[in-house]
């Protein structure tokens, strides 16, 4: 969709935003003034640090004193997903269609919300769009993770990673050991978790002797990284390797670890087949299980929340995908035949790229 799409759809929905959000919470869409702009900076400071350590109303507390510094790009950003993370994203919507000059990342967040949280009609098509890129039926058969980077796609096997150029032509390789997933790094290029250690470019980071058999990571605050273990640990780790904290879940099998831009973590389990989502500060939110909340579903093998913790999941029995809202409500699956999902690659948007082993293809399909 066009940014021009975008804004169109959003001066649409606004007045259906309106009737939704009408007696949803008594806060006002723009904070009050301070009573003194002094300290602004630290304010903003002080709200960043709650926010970073999941305490939202303290987040919000500080951000409604530093009232000033609305233009500032971060102050927004910060108030935006505070009014998300509190649960009122009709309200974090309607800040950015009052905004006098949203940018295009703003103007989509706030058209994604309106979408994902049943304030705009619509349900997931999962359609596919574009040409498919075809890669070897071997590769295909033995990869374990995809992602896409810039201008590039990447397939992750066991032993090897192949870049795909979006333009075409034959891959570049990288071989590796016990390879488990790879996700785009803040440039565009591949950052790849291995069983003991963290590739990024030609540089090899082994990860602590204490983190017993990696199977999945995923970013964290302050530049870091989440790893999960096999054995249900969760370590929170700079990129040099160092272990900055380290956790024990009470998660049976758990396989995948996710988090969305509230910092909030999404932990799938193999043997409860539910999601488990914690806060910031590591604090248990809920538990969403798909077929409890009316979505049948086989064996859970992957998933990812988009910025606003909206889960895309993956039923690798049925080889589908499955799109609930932060608020547990069920948005619709990818029913269509005309690709089966064995793996995924989903950055929050509204395509996502799907790993079809019986056509040996990366599809790229429109939600």
């Amino acid at each position: 969709m066009s940014i021009s799409r975008k804004r169109k759809f959003l001066t649409s929905s606004l007045f259906l935003l309106l009737v939704a959000s009408c007696g949803l919470i008594a806060q006002p869409t723009y904070p009050p003034s301070p009573a003194s702009a002094a300290g602004s900076e630290e304010l903003l400071s002080a709200a960043r640090n709650s926010f970073l350590e999941g305490d939202l109303p303290s987040a919000y507390k500080h951000l409604l004193l530093s009232e000033d510094l609305n233009g500032d790009r971060e102050w927004r950003d910060l108030y935006f997903l505070t009014l998300v993370g509190l649960g009122h994203p009709a309200d974090a919507a309607a800040f950015v269609l009052e905004l006098k000059d949203p940018s295009a990342q703003e103007s989509f967040r706030a058209g994604i919300l309106l979408k994902r949280n049943a304030f705009a009609s619509g349900t997931p098509q999962f359609k596919p769009a574009g040409k498919p890129l075809q890669i070897s039926k071997e590769v295909a058969k033995k990869a374990v993770s995809i992602a896409e980077g810039k201008d590039s796609v990447f397939v992750l096997t066991p032993e090897t990673l192949y870049t795909y150029n979006a333009g075409g032509g034959p891959p570049s390789f990288f071989t590796l050991t016990a390879g488990r997933e790879v996700m785009p790094d803040e440039d565009g290029m591949p950052l790849v978790l291995t069983s003991d250690s963290i590739i990024r470019g030609s540089a090899t980071v082994p990860l602590p002797l204490s983190i017993a058999d990696a199977v999945s990571f995923a970013r964290a605050p302050k530049n870091c990284l989440y790893v999960l273990d096999s054995a249900g640990k969760v370590f929170l780790m700079e990129e040099s390797g160092r272990i900055i904290e380290e956790r024990q879940i009470l998660i049976r099998k758990p396989l995948k670890i996710r988090t969305d831009s509230l910092w909030r973590v999404f932990i799938l389990s193999g043997g409860e087949k539910d999601i488990s989502v914690y806060g910031a500060g590591f604090e248990p939110l809920f538990v969403l299980s798909p077929e409890a909340a009316g979505a049948p579903s086989g064996r859970l093998s992957d998933l990812q929340p988009d910025f606003a913790g909206n889960p895309m999941i993956l039923d690798g029995s049925g080889k589908e995908l499955i799109l609930f809202n932060s608020s547990k409500s069920f948005l619709g699956r990818s029913s269509d035949r005309a690709f089966q999902a064995d793996l995924f690659f989903w950055d929050g948007g509204e395509r996502v790229l799907v790993l079809d082993r019986k056509k040996s293809a990366i599809v790229e399909a429109a939600i």
